[in-house]
């Protein structure tokens, strides 16, 4: 429900185990204080990591057309 709280562990499991997209995205919330600030420290982390063509535009992964990623 909205204005609901949940505990970052239940949270943590929940996306384990259902992979909710929900979840995902209050975790994000959690984590940056907005889905779109959590996609671009994902961003930046993936081009420390040497990922130069990743660029994340979401928390959960579902399609996006402006999100690529890359193991390279």
């Amino acid at each position: 429900e909205p204005g609901a709280t949940i505990s970052v562990a239940d949270a943590a499991k929940a996306l384990i185990t259902k992979s909710a997209n929900d979840v995902a995205v209050a975790l994000a919330e959690h984590i940056a204080g907005d889905e779109t600030r959590f996609a671009e420290a994902m961003t930046r982390k993936a081009r420390e990591l040497g990922m130069k063509a990743t660029t994340f535009r979401n928390a959960h992964g579902l399609p996006d057309r402006e999100q690529v990623t890359t193991a390279r």
